[in-house]
């Protein structure tokens, strides 16, 4: 996030960001309720704190809930 925040601006920054999901461990033995939870909101965070201005639109992958694979 730091990369992008220090190199996507003026008009390089993007007007959309669009979060294609998928973005939690694949890692089903270990992967928890909690866990998920933990991860989306971070990288939410991560995202909003980086670009507060820009649209996020957000598409929920198969291991972006548990159980996974559901």
């Amino acid at each position: 996030m730091k990369w992008f925040k220090e190199n996507l601006t003026g008009e390089l920054k993007p007007s959309l960001i669009i979060w294609s999901g998928d973005s939690v461990s694949h890692d089903l033995t270990h992967i928890t309720k909690e866990k998920v939870i933990e991860t989306l909101e971070t990288l939410t965070q991560l995202i909003t704190e980086t670009f507060p201005d820009v649209p996020l639109v957000i598409s929920i992958g198969n291991h972006d809930f548990e159980p996974a694979n559901y």
